[in-house]
């Protein structure tokens, strides 16, 4: 979905839609920062390599399962020019700026712990 879309989508998420059963209300959920994004579920940040199937994500003991190999919207826009935002390569681990209203990138929608 584009950027705005993706944005709305994050936002209106709650328990008992998407499959939910974390007791979440609609507005905690949201889009990762470029940072955040860029090192989700690693400490420190996941490095990657180039290639396929040499993905983390996928490999045994890793924090999540069944990322897309594609590129992810984060909420951090670019700072000169309102008509892009920074995505993340989910495959090789580029950072990238794109259009917001005409690109199509997965979500992959986060909140703050409790």
């Amino acid at each position: 979905m584009n950027w705005a879309d993706a944005t709305s989508a994050c936002a209106s998420l709650a328990s008992g839609s998407a499959g939910l059963s974390d007791g979440s209300v609609a507005g905690q959920w949201r889009l990762p920062s470029k940072e955040e994004l860029e090192g989700i579920g690693t400490d420190p940040p996941a490095t990657w390599e180039s290639g396929s199937p040499s993905v983390p994500w996928t490999t045994p003991g890793a924090p999540f399962t069944a990322v897309q190999s594609w590129d992810y919207w984060s909420s951090t826009e670019y700072a000169d020019s309102p008509d892009f935002a920074w995505n993340v390569d989910m495959s090789i681990g580029g950072v990238y700026i794109n259009y917001k209203s005409y690109s199509s990138y997965c979500v992959w929608p986060v909140r703050s712990g409790n």
